[in-house]
């Protein structure tokens, strides 16, 4: 896909922008990490990241912000603890988002000596290791989404 200059500078841009959050927030934030605010922020970088690397088909940053997506929503469900261990591959993984972003970004970049595989594999082990929690998709109330419906009511016949 051939983007203008405009558009892949607007988005490197806004790349460069969430791994600094990432980065700040992981630097700054204390281990284990269960302020919710943080966490939020964190996920929202990641899926931002996320989202503009697979729209310019930057392949391994968008598979990396992946996996730093699904460890943070793990923490944000309460199924793992972002400890210093935790919060130290979370850390190396931003660096390697930096990189990634950093420069001369393209489909085709030269990724010579970036174990992006390798820091991926790390995040994935780490967020399989969570206890299993239940996917809830959309939250809007405590109603039920879904109630069986009730019988029509029965109607006397006329057997005369």
């Amino acid at each position: 896909m051939a983007l203008s200059p405009e558009v892949l500078t607007a988005v490197l841009t806004e790349v460069a922008e969430q791994v600094a959050i990432l980065q700040t927030e992981l630097v700054e934030s204390a281990m284990p990490l269960v302020d919710e605010d943080t966490l939020d922020h964190l996920y929202r970088a990641s899926h931002t990241m996320k989202g503009l690397a697979g729209a310019v088909e930057m392949r391994e940053l968008h598979l990396l912000a992946n996996a730093m997506e699904l460890v943070f929503s793990q923490s944000r469900s309460g199924a793992l603890c972002i400890d210093s261990h935790t919060g130290a591959i979370l850390r190396d993984a931003s660096v390697v988002c930096a990189q990634l972003a950093g420069g001369e970004i393209s489909a085709d970049a030269d990724l010579t000596g970036i174990d992006v595989a390798g820091v991926i594999a790390r995040l994935e082990a780490i967020e399989s290791s969570a206890a299993p929690t239940r996917r809830v998709l959309f939250h809007t109330t405590s109603a039920p989404i879904y109630s069986k419906p009730s019988a029509p009511p029965s109607t006397p016949t006329d057997e005369s």
